[in-house]
């Protein structure tokens, strides 16, 4: 009796740890995709750490690195998570990523890593969704090679028909390549399949938003806001929507949320005094276009903020 006891009492333990370690995945592709990477890395790295889906976890783990710029720390999460699974396709494809990342921002002059990483990629065939997912990363990113991308991020939704990620970075490709159509295609299944993925809505709205929906574009830049209050992109993306609309006041609202949450946030300030302009409220205007000038001093920003304060009315 007491053995089926520690038995029972072991396997409740093992359910308990398995869906602790599930959490700890999901919540970092929760946070991943509200763009919470320091929240993200955390979370992976524990769901790593206890053995649940390691593979991916490194490797979401990289990518949130990645766009922290955090290029060297990628590095060395890989080789460690390379120790324990050495013929991981996907995770050489990450390395390769990293390697590249930190030759084209200039961290280094020396190419070497790149070519070593693709030279060792080279030996190993893809043999899962996520294989093919990062093959179109590396294909998209560095080769620029879109079609292959496209190709290699359908070859995993072939094998995962549930893979979200993959919808995602496929619809990312076909909406730069103009296709917008199956990009909002892509977006919205990705949205179906994982509801709680922020960017996602807010992509879905850019082209709702270039296709002149703006009813649509507003609901989904409102339903990545719910997901993620505190990212002062999404605020500002909908401030764009309010001021076609002609929503002034609300426009205003949005970019001056951008603003409290990003203070050096230059096109929040640009579109924040553009929405004064319009409203002949050119002290306001002024200033925010001053201080759009003095963020960007050197960039397009200027050039947009100078065009608007050369139309105001000469004291």
């Amino acid at each position: 009796m007491q053995q089926k006891l520690w038995i029972s009492l072991i396997f409740s333990l093992n359910i308990i740890m398995l869906f602790s370690c599930q959490k700890h995945f999901d919540r970092g592709m929760v946070y991943f995709f509200q763009m919470k990477y320091t929240n993200a890395i955390e979370e992976f790295s524990l769901a790593f750490a206890q053995n649940d889906r390691p593979i991916e976890a490194a490797i979401m783990q990289m990518e949130s690195l990645r766009n922290l710029q955090e290029y060297e720390v990628g590095l060395r999460v890989c080789d460690l998570a390379l120790k324990s699974f050495s013929n991981s396709l996907a995770l050489r494809i990450e390395k390769l990523l990293l390697a590249a990342d930190i030759f084209t921002s200039g961290q280094t002059k020396d190419d070497t890593l790149v070519v070593e990483c693709y030279i060792e990629s080279k030996k190993y065939s893809p043999t899962n969704s996520w294989d093919y997912r990062a093959l179109g990363s590396f294909f998209h990113s560095v080769m620029h090679d879109q079609p292959r991308a496209v190709w290699c991020y359908s070859k995993a939704i072939e094998i995962d028909p549930k893979f979200y990620v993959a919808y995602f970075g496929r619809g990312y490709i076909y909406f730069n390549l103009g296709y917008y159509e199956k990009a909002l295609e892509d977006y919205s299944l990705a949205i179906s399949l994982n509801p709680k993925n922020a960017v996602a809505y807010n992509n879905r709205a850019v082209i709702y938003e270039k296709l002149r929906e703006y009813r649509k574009a507003l609901k989904d830049y409102s339903s990545a806001i719910a997901l993620c209050q505190n990212n002062p992109y999404f605020y500002d993306n909908r401030g764009h929507i309010y001021y076609y609309l002609g929503k002034y006041t609300k426009a205003i609202q949005d970019y001056t949320k951008a603003i409290e949450l990003h203070p050096t946030f230059t096109d929040a300030y640009l579109h924040r005094g553009d929405v004064y302009f319009a409203l002949r409220q050119y002290d306001k205007a002024k200033l925010d276009l001053e201080k759009a000038i003095e963020l960007d001093p050197n960039g397009e920003t200027r050039k947009l903020a100078e065009q608007i304060l050369f139309f105001l009315p000469r004291e």
